[in-house]
């Protein structure tokens, strides 16, 4: 949005996040600003710990989740709305995030695909952009939080919302049960992937994906990268979303939740 009037802020939006991205790819879904109070956010930097992964950021809080990779198809429409003088430094912008945007995408191809299905999993509703959606009610409501899990803790989205309009506390509980578990497995994905009782394959996250190694397949051909490979993983993404997220009977994709 915001390049349609200040290509430049846009641009260092994206690089600001990209800033903190992990050295596993993983694009983070929050940078926390170090300087705000500490009860400024809940969930804040000191619940997620996300310091206790060796391959999250030095000095940058972040949280341990992503969410959709939606940063490839968004960089390429801040170098389309780049006004004619700053197209050049535009092009070169695009070629230096390229790297990160491809190692965004990779990381979801491997750590977050634990059956080889082609398809990335998230392992917690707040990494499908949809939290609260009720897509996740019935397996979600599966998921048990052990007495004495959670540390005492206050909620202050009721601070700006009715609790109607909100999760319920014990779905609240299980978001924070599932944090824990990924911040007590240090983030690793293959532990989190194995302990973690939410492994969904979202459509609509899985459907960015695509749209998004699109994206860098038209990125690649810009700057004069090989697009060989962003072709052939947009067919396996399609082809994999198709065969497992189509339902015929219902005749719509659907949401797999791998863990049962």
């Amino acid at each position: 949005g915001r390049s349609w009037d200040d290509a430049e802020g846009a641009r260092l939006e994206l690089e600001t996040l990209f800033e903190a991205q992990w050295e596993t790819g993983m694009v983070p879904s929050i940078v926390f600003d170090p300087t705000a109070p500490a009860a400024a956010y809940f969930p804040g930097p000191d619940v997620w710990q996300s310091e206790r992964s060796p391959a999250a950021p030095r000095g940058r809080p972040t949280s341990g989740i992503t969410q959709p990779p939606i940063h490839a198809r968004a960089a390429l429409q801040v170098h389309r709305h780049a006004p004619l003088d700053q197209c050049a430094a535009s092009l070169a912008w695009l070629e230096r995030l390229y790297p990160r945007l491809v190692a965004q995408q990779r990381y979801l191809a491997t750590a977050r695909d634990p059956r080889g299905i082609g398809l990335a999993a998230i392992v917690h509703p707040w990494e499908s952009g949809l939290d609260d959606s009720p897509a996740w009610d019935r397996d979600f409501g599966h998921i048990e939080v052990p007495p004495g899990a959670l540390a005492p803790y206050r909620r202050r989205d009721l601070d700006h919302a009715s609790a109607a309009d909100r999760p319920t506390d014990a779905d609240y509980a299980r978001f924070l049960y599932l944090l824990t578990l990924e911040t007590e497995a240090d983030y690793d994905d293959a532990r989190v992937v194995t302990i973690s009782p939410f492994l969904m394959i979202d459509p609509l996250f899985n459907a960015i994906l695509l749209w998004s190694e699109h994206a860098l397949t038209e990125i690649a051909e810009l700057i004069g990268a090989d697009p060989a490979p962003h072709r052939a993983a947009t067919r396996r993404i399609h082809e994999a979303l198709i065969g497992t997220h189509w339902d015929p009977k219902r005749q719509r994709f659907c949401a797999c939740d791998l863990r049962r």
